[in-house]
């Protein structure tokens, strides 16, 4: 790493300094604490993004501000032995010369998760719950027949009594659809008896 700068912010004198970093030795990184919540809730998606988070959020602690340059050749970047985080750690709890170190669960590491077990073969009546539909169906013809009778039997309505006269007669009829009509029978015949 090379310090190449210094900045004052907040009261502090930071460090800026710059890292070659070899390409997959930080892809590895990257991959290792992908699922880690403070990285996946920011949406980080490429390690040079991932390393530059990091470097910037860690100023406080190291009092240095560390941005990343991805660096192919071997002699002049950071390197080293790369973890899966699916790998094994052993009894002693040892990586690296990092005590208390545990398995990663599949919380933060999607090498650990088990994959589901999935069916594949689907049928057209898979999920369909022929007991419960037959409920429903047989609520609905209930509901719909019981509303039938109670309407039609029970509830029977009795007509008005304008549509009682228009029963009785012609000449109720006529008066009553057309109140102009028994006037005019009236004219025709008092016009008959005239001639």
């Amino acid at each position: 790493m090379q310090i190449t700068d210094y900045v004052e912010q907040w009261g502090n004198t930071y460090a800026i300094e710059v890292a070659n970093i070899d390409p997959d030795y930080a892809c590895e990184i990257f991959q290792s604490c992908q699922q880690e919540p403070i990285i996946a809730e920011s949406g980080l998606t490429s390690s040079i993004a991932f390393l530059d988070f990091m470097g910037v959020n860690g100023m406080n602690q190291s009092m240095a501000i560390i941005t990343f340059n991805l660096v192919a050749d071997a002699n002049a970047t950071l390197g080293g032995e790369g973890y899966s985080c699916g790998m094994p750690v052993p009894s002693d709890g040892i990586v690296s010369n990092y005590t208390l170190v545990t398995n990663s669960t599949c919380s933060y590491c999607a090498e650990v998760c088990q994959a589901p077990a999935v069916n594949a073969d689907v049928a057209f009546f898979d999920g369909f719950n022929f007991k419960t539909t037959g409920y429903c169906y047989l609520f609905i013809v209930l509901f719909v027949t019981s509303y039938q009778i109670l309407t039609k039997c029970v509830f029977k309505r009795k007509p008005p009594t304008r549509i009682a006269n228009l029963r009785a007669g012609p000449e109720g009829a006529s008066s009553f659809l057309n109140p102009g009509v028994g006037k005019l029978n009236q004219t025709v015949e008092t016009s008959m008896a005239s001639m």
